[in-house]
């Protein structure tokens, strides 16, 4: 299951994230299409900060494609 809460907040978007664990059948690509939709909330609102926290259940220092994924994101990335 996956659940994104978004809430603007003056000039910020706070995002409630939580993505499937390892394990979850369709993983990979269920997390892209999680981090788009969170891109469609960024270019909506481009002019407001970002914050984006909760679970994403994976190790950002085991080599994992979701990892790639999320940690390009953070540096990357315009939305986070």
């Amino acid at each position: 299951m996956v659940i994104i809460k978004v809430i603007k907040v003056a000039n910020s978007l706070i995002v409630n994230l939580y993505l499937p664990c390892v394990g979850t059948i369709d993983r990979l690509p269920i997390c892209d299409d999680t981090l788009e939709d969170l891109q469609s909330w960024r270019d909506k609102y481009c002019m407001c900060d970002i914050l984006v926290a909760g679970d994403l259940n994976c190790s950002l220092i085991w080599i994992a494609p979701i990892t790639f994924l999320l940690l390009y994101l953070a540096f990357y990335s315009p939305i986070l």
